[in-house]
Protein backbone atom coordinates (compact mmCIF):
# COMPACT_ATOMS: atom_id res chain seq x y z
CA UNK A 1 0.00 0.00 0.00
CA UNK A 2 1.67 3.28 -0.86
CA UNK A 3 1.57 6.58 1.57
CA UNK A 4 -1.57 8.12 -0.49
CA UNK A 5 -3.47 5.50 0.52
CA UNK A 6 -2.14 4.88 3.53
CA UNK A 7 -3.46 8.16 4.92
CA UNK A 8 -6.41 7.99 2.95
CA UNK A 9 -7.77 5.06 4.92
CA UNK A 10 -6.19 6.68 8.27
CA UNK A 11 -8.46 9.45 7.69
CA UNK A 12 -11.29 7.72 7.06
CA UNK A 13 -11.31 5.92 10.44
CA UNK A 14 -10.56 8.88 12.13
CA UNK A 15 -13.52 10.86 10.59
CA UNK A 16 -15.71 7.03 11.52
CA UNK A 17 -14.97 7.33 14.90
CA UNK A 18 -16.22 10.88 15.12
CA UNK A 19 -19.71 10.37 13.60
CA UNK A 20 -19.48 7.24 16.19
CA UNK A 21 -18.37 9.55 19.10
CA UNK A 22 -21.13 12.28 18.29
CA UNK A 23 -24.36 9.92 17.82
CA UNK A 24 -26.51 9.04 20.66
CA UNK A 25 -25.91 6.69 23.55
CA UNK A 26 -26.97 3.67 22.04
CA UNK A 27 -23.90 4.70 19.35
CA UNK A 28 -20.58 2.59 19.16
CA UNK A 29 -20.05 -1.10 20.21
CA UNK A 30 -21.96 -4.02 22.51
CA UNK A 31 -19.68 -5.87 24.49
CA UNK A 32 -19.79 -9.15 25.62
CA UNK A 33 -18.27 -9.69 29.54
CA UNK A 34 -15.06 -12.36 29.16
CA UNK A 35 -15.97 -13.74 32.05
CA UNK A 36 -18.74 -13.41 35.19
CA UNK A 37 -18.62 -14.15 39.06
CA UNK A 38 -22.22 -14.12 41.25
CA UNK A 39 -21.52 -13.20 44.80
CA UNK A 40 -24.21 -14.54 46.99
CA UNK A 41 -24.95 -13.70 50.81
CA UNK A 42 -25.53 -17.14 53.02
CA UNK A 43 -29.19 -17.86 53.94
CA UNK A 44 -30.24 -15.30 52.18
CA UNK A 45 -30.12 -16.37 48.28
CA UNK A 46 -28.73 -18.99 46.48
CA UNK A 47 -27.87 -20.07 43.22
CA UNK A 48 -30.84 -21.30 40.62
CA UNK A 49 -30.65 -24.88 38.26
CA UNK A 50 -28.13 -22.69 36.30
CA UNK A 51 -24.89 -20.59 36.40
CA UNK A 52 -24.01 -16.89 36.22
CA UNK A 53 -22.43 -17.99 32.63
CA UNK A 54 -25.51 -18.42 31.16
CA UNK A 55 -26.39 -14.40 31.47
CA UNK A 56 -23.12 -14.22 29.27
CA UNK A 57 -22.58 -17.27 26.75
CA UNK A 58 -25.47 -16.30 24.18
CA UNK A 59 -26.91 -19.43 25.33
CA UNK A 60 -30.46 -17.59 25.18
CA UNK A 61 -30.40 -16.71 21.52
CA UNK A 62 -31.00 -18.77 18.82
CA UNK A 63 -27.85 -19.73 16.79
CA UNK A 64 -28.30 -17.33 14.35
CA UNK A 65 -28.43 -14.26 16.96
CA UNK A 66 -25.69 -15.97 18.54
CA UNK A 67 -23.48 -15.30 16.01
CA UNK A 68 -24.97 -11.64 15.60
CA UNK A 69 -23.91 -10.77 19.05
CA UNK A 70 -22.81 -13.43 21.52
CA UNK A 71 -19.10 -13.15 20.16
CA UNK A 72 -19.14 -8.93 21.39
CA UNK A 73 -17.72 -5.99 20.15
CA UNK A 74 -20.62 -5.68 17.37
CA UNK A 75 -21.32 -2.80 15.72
CA UNK A 76 -24.84 -1.56 16.60
CA UNK A 77 -24.74 0.79 14.15
CA UNK A 78 -25.06 -2.33 11.55
CA UNK A 79 -27.69 -4.25 14.12
CA UNK A 80 -29.62 -0.83 14.27
CA UNK A 81 -30.63 1.63 16.97
CA UNK A 82 -34.18 0.51 18.09
CA UNK A 83 -34.74 -1.71 20.45
CA UNK A 84 -36.73 -4.35 18.10
CA UNK A 85 -33.37 -4.59 15.68
CA UNK A 86 -31.80 -6.46 18.31
CA UNK A 87 -31.91 -10.13 18.79
CA UNK A 88 -34.49 -12.05 21.13
CA UNK A 89 -33.41 -14.50 23.85
CA UNK A 90 -35.67 -17.38 24.01
CA UNK A 91 -38.67 -17.72 26.37
CA UNK A 92 -39.83 -20.50 28.22
CA UNK A 93 -36.42 -21.75 29.06
CA UNK A 94 -35.45 -19.81 32.03
CA UNK A 95 -34.23 -23.14 33.73
CA UNK A 96 -31.92 -23.74 30.77
CA UNK A 97 -30.56 -20.18 29.02
CA UNK A 98 -30.71 -17.84 32.11
CA UNK A 99 -28.71 -16.67 35.50
CA UNK A 100 -31.09 -16.65 38.31
CA UNK A 101 -31.57 -16.51 41.79
CA UNK A 102 -33.82 -17.74 44.17
CA UNK A 103 -34.23 -16.85 47.95
CA UNK A 104 -32.62 -18.99 50.59
CA UNK A 105 -35.70 -20.06 52.55
CA UNK A 106 -37.02 -22.06 49.17
CA UNK A 107 -39.27 -20.69 46.36
CA UNK A 108 -42.58 -18.91 47.34
CA UNK A 109 -41.34 -18.55 50.98
CA UNK A 110 -39.57 -14.82 50.85
CA UNK A 111 -38.80 -12.02 48.95
CA UNK A 112 -34.66 -12.11 47.70
CA UNK A 113 -33.68 -9.36 49.84
CA UNK A 114 -32.06 -6.51 48.86
CA UNK A 115 -28.20 -6.39 48.07
CA UNK A 116 -28.05 -9.72 48.46
CA UNK A 117 -26.82 -11.13 44.81
CA UNK A 118 -23.91 -9.48 42.74
CA UNK A 119 -22.70 -10.14 39.37
CA UNK A 120 -19.11 -8.95 38.45
CA UNK A 121 -18.43 -9.62 34.73
CA UNK A 122 -15.00 -8.76 33.30
CA UNK A 123 -14.81 -6.80 29.90
CA UNK A 124 -12.43 -8.06 27.00
CA UNK A 125 -10.12 -4.62 27.35
CA UNK A 126 -10.70 -0.96 28.54
CA UNK A 127 -13.90 0.65 27.55
CA UNK A 128 -15.30 3.82 27.76
CA UNK A 129 -19.02 2.20 29.03
CA UNK A 130 -22.36 4.32 28.42
CA UNK A 131 -25.15 1.84 28.84
CA UNK A 132 -26.66 -1.86 29.14
CA UNK A 133 -28.56 -3.97 27.20
CA UNK A 134 -30.71 -6.26 29.45
CA UNK A 135 -32.76 -9.72 28.46
CA UNK A 136 -35.31 -10.71 31.02
CA UNK A 137 -35.39 -13.44 33.11
CA UNK A 138 -37.29 -15.66 30.27
CA UNK A 139 -40.05 -17.98 31.95
CA UNK A 140 -43.26 -18.72 30.51
CA UNK A 141 -46.04 -17.68 32.72
CA UNK A 142 -43.72 -15.72 34.43
CA UNK A 143 -43.28 -12.40 33.50
CA UNK A 144 -42.45 -10.05 36.65
CA UNK A 145 -39.33 -12.23 37.72
CA UNK A 146 -36.53 -10.24 35.58
CA UNK A 147 -34.61 -7.33 37.40
CA UNK A 148 -36.03 -4.34 38.13
CA UNK A 149 -34.19 -2.34 40.27
CA UNK A 150 -30.40 -2.64 40.65
CA UNK A 151 -27.07 -1.08 41.05
CA UNK A 152 -24.19 -0.51 39.35
CA UNK A 153 -20.67 0.14 39.82
CA UNK A 154 -18.04 0.40 37.67
CA UNK A 155 -13.74 -0.70 38.07
CA UNK A 156 -10.74 0.39 35.83
CA UNK A 157 -8.70 -1.61 38.31
CA UNK A 158 -10.23 -5.19 36.94
CA UNK A 159 -12.43 -5.29 39.55
CA UNK A 160 -10.11 -4.45 42.64
CA UNK A 161 -12.22 -1.75 43.74
CA UNK A 162 -15.58 -0.32 42.38
CA UNK A 163 -16.45 3.87 41.69
CA UNK A 164 -19.55 4.59 43.53
CA UNK A 165 -22.80 2.48 43.16
CA UNK A 166 -25.57 4.27 40.76
CA UNK A 167 -29.29 3.35 41.12
CA UNK A 168 -30.24 1.46 37.16
CA UNK A 169 -34.20 0.74 36.86
CA UNK A 170 -35.06 -2.25 34.69
CA UNK A 171 -38.30 -1.52 32.04
CA UNK A 172 -40.34 -4.69 31.64
CA UNK A 173 -39.46 -6.30 29.30
CA UNK A 174 -42.02 -7.20 26.61
CA UNK A 175 -42.66 -11.31 25.37
CA UNK A 176 -43.59 -11.54 21.76
CA UNK A 177 -44.75 -15.72 21.32
CA UNK A 178 -41.82 -16.92 22.44
CA UNK A 179 -39.43 -14.39 22.56
CA UNK A 180 -37.96 -12.16 25.14
CA UNK A 181 -36.75 -8.06 23.65
CA UNK A 182 -33.94 -6.47 25.44
CA UNK A 183 -33.86 -3.49 27.56
CA UNK A 184 -31.38 -0.57 27.21
CA UNK A 185 -30.61 1.23 30.41
CA UNK A 186 -28.14 4.17 29.83
CA UNK A 187 -25.38 4.76 31.87
CA UNK A 188 -23.43 7.87 32.66
CA UNK A 189 -20.17 7.39 29.85
CA UNK A 190 -17.21 6.12 31.85
CA UNK A 191 -13.80 5.67 30.47
CA UNK A 192 -10.95 2.95 30.92
CA UNK A 193 -13.99 0.55 32.47
CA UNK A 194 -12.81 -3.23 32.67
CA UNK A 195 -15.20 -4.65 35.19
CA UNK A 196 -18.88 -4.05 36.31
CA UNK A 197 -20.89 -5.14 39.68
CA UNK A 198 -24.38 -5.21 38.92
CA UNK A 199 -26.21 -5.91 42.77
CA UNK A 200 -29.99 -7.36 42.61
CA UNK A 201 -32.51 -5.20 44.38
CA UNK A 202 -36.06 -6.51 43.48
CA UNK A 203 -37.73 -7.94 40.26
CA UNK A 204 -40.41 -6.67 38.78
CA UNK A 205 -43.17 -8.37 40.77
CA UNK A 206 -42.86 -5.73 43.40
CA UNK A 207 -43.94 -7.39 47.14
CA UNK A 208 -44.86 -10.39 45.73
CA UNK A 209 -43.91 -13.05 47.73
CA UNK A 210 -44.21 -15.83 45.79
CA UNK A 211 -42.71 -14.28 42.19
CA UNK A 212 -40.04 -12.47 44.23
CA UNK A 213 -38.61 -15.40 45.62
CA UNK A 214 -37.01 -15.65 42.38
CA UNK A 215 -35.14 -13.59 40.00
CA UNK A 216 -32.26 -13.18 37.21
CA UNK A 217 -31.98 -12.51 34.06
CA UNK A 218 -31.50 -14.04 30.55
CA UNK A 219 -28.47 -12.29 28.62
CA UNK A 220 -26.46 -8.91 29.47
CA UNK A 221 -24.34 -7.06 27.10
CA UNK A 222 -22.62 -3.48 27.56
CA UNK A 223 -22.50 -0.55 24.76
CA UNK A 224 -19.52 1.37 24.80
CA UNK A 225 -17.79 3.83 22.91
CA UNK A 226 -13.96 4.09 21.53
CA UNK A 227 -11.24 5.03 24.41
CA UNK A 228 -9.75 8.26 23.99
CA UNK A 229 -6.28 6.06 23.60
CA UNK A 230 -7.79 4.52 20.65
CA UNK A 231 -7.91 8.66 19.17
CA UNK A 232 -4.43 9.09 19.90
CA UNK A 233 -3.18 5.83 18.24
CA UNK A 234 -4.75 7.04 15.02
CA UNK A 235 -3.74 10.34 15.51
CA UNK A 236 0.03 9.83 15.85
CA UNK A 237 0.06 7.64 13.18
CA UNK A 238 -1.68 9.80 10.53
CA UNK A 239 0.96 12.66 11.78
CA UNK A 240 3.71 9.90 11.22
CA UNK A 241 3.16 9.02 7.91
CA UNK A 242 2.54 12.80 6.91
CA UNK A 243 5.70 13.78 8.56
CA UNK A 244 7.40 10.50 6.44
CA UNK A 245 5.79 11.21 3.44
CA UNK A 246 6.59 15.20 3.53
CA UNK A 247 10.38 13.81 3.73
CA UNK A 248 10.48 12.01 1.07
CA UNK A 249 8.87 14.67 -0.82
Amino acid sequence: MNTKHLITRLAAAALAMLALSTTSATAGVIVKPTSVSLALTLGTVEGGGESAINGIDGSGFTVGDQALIANGANDIGSLGTSLGSLPQSLNNDAYNNSSRIVSGGGYGSQQIPAGSAAWTFTLPAAYSVNGIYLWSLSESGALFRGIRNATVALSTNNGSTFGTAVNVTFGLATFPPGNVTPVFVGLTETAGVNAIKLTYIDNQSGTSITEGALGGFGEIRFTAVPEPATWALLAGGLTTVMVLRRRRA
